[in-house]
């Protein structure tokens, strides 16, 4: 029996060459890292927290299988703004005692500050920035949580000044936009742990209380999104 041999050449992937009719490709392309967290080193949270007595700490007394803090100084008597600076900073953090104390100190002083929140934005937006694009899922859904807190507390005042710096937050929401994972946190707690449902509420949040252009910036960093349902009624 005679067989007929074809001739092969071997390409790499996605020359000209691979396209050719007796092409082999040698080997496949390099993976997307576009969704691999990224590490970065000790933060300046967990600095200060080791080297100076810190005014927040965890409630050992709760009940089993909570995560709640207790101010050691009434949260009234503290400079907020100093203190809410540095939690900031620490949001890059996933282990505990330190993720939780960050997210629940944060959460607690936004609840309490509302809109006094607004002229601190913009020294809160690089650590911000930075956790979001660790691109690491925990560090992300803890952000996006204390982010729509921010805006709901704060309404106006804080989105507004969060929408002046729109461009340094928004490419992560693009990218994990379509990630319908359930993130598993044991650091804190969240009523929401999608990552795709979070960033869509985000995005409502800072439509709805971001000023008449709110929609328009959005969409120039996230095309695909869809005006929100309730932007008329608020």
């Amino acid at each position: 029996t005679c067989f007929l041999m074809r001739s092969v050449e071997l390409a790499e992937a996605f020359t000209s060459k691979s396209f050719g009719r007796n092409a082999v490709v040698t080997q496949k392309p390099p993976s997307s890292e576009v969704f691999k967290a990224r590490h970065f080193g000790p933060t300046l949270f967990r600095t200060i927290y080791k080297t100076s007595t810190f005014p927040i700490a965890i409630d050992y007394s709760a009940a089993i299988g909570t995560r709640k803090i207790k101010w050691l100084v009434p949260m009234e008597r503290l400079d907020s703004y100093k203190l809410l600076e540095v939690l900031f900073y620490g949001l890059r953090e996933t282990e505990h005692p330190y993720s939780t104390i960050v997210c629940e100190g944060i959460r607690q002083m936004v609840e309490a500050g509302g809109d006094r929140v607004a002229p601190l934005v913009p020294k809160i937006i690089q650590p911000i920035r930075e956790a979001l694009h660790t691109r690491n899922k925990i560090v992300i859904c803890n952000v996006l949580n204390l982010m729509q807190r921010m805006i709901v507390f704060g309404e106006h005042k804080v989105c507004e000044a969060l929408m002046e710096h729109y461009r340094k937050i928004l490419l992560i929401f693009n990218i994990f936009k379509n990630c319908k994972e359930n993130v598993e946190n044991t650091s804190i707690r969240w009523k929401n742990n999608n990552i795709a449902s979070l960033i869509s509420e985000t995005l409502q949040l800072m439509e709805i209380y971001g000023g008449p252009h709110a929609n328009t910036k959005i969409k120039s960093m996230v095309p695909t999104y869809t005006c929100s349902p309730f932007h008329a009624l608020v």
